[in-house]
């Protein structure tokens, strides 16, 4: 998809979603539990790795939400109760930081596309 899009001059930029066991250090110690697995055998950040690297080798770049979820003082409310889903905080956090980190990329595939024409 990376080439057929870069062929068309179409950008393509990867966000990657935390799922909420991998920034909420809570649920994550009652899944260990439940499981009986030990904690260093099992990388809650793998797949984001995956990706990244996948990203790098294809120069696409890449927003991983994970961290900026995982910073919050309760990460248990940037999802609804018992749900996979976003709460209004948990939007709220992923607009501001898509934002944040997108309005660079934009900026320079802007100045980039302007110097081709030129």
């Amino acid at each position: 998809m990376a080439g057929y899009l870069r062929d068309r001059q179409i950008p393509l930029i990867v966000i990657l979603i935390p799922d909420q066991i991998q920034v909420d250090p809570l649920l994550r110690e009652e899944f260990i539990a439940a499981f009986s697995i030990r904690d260093e055998l099992y990388d809650f950040g793998r797949p984001q790795a995956l990706f990244h690297a996948w990203c790098v080798e294809h120069d696409v770049p890449c927003i991983d939400l994970r961290k900026d979820f995982a910073r919050q003082a309760k990460p248990s409310d940037l999802f609804l109760q018992n749900d996979m889903h976003w709460s209004v905080a948990g939007h709220a956090l992923a607009s501001e930081t898509i934002f944040a980190k997108l309005r660079p990329v934009v900026m320079s595939a802007a100045k980039d596309h302007r110097a081709a024409e030129n």
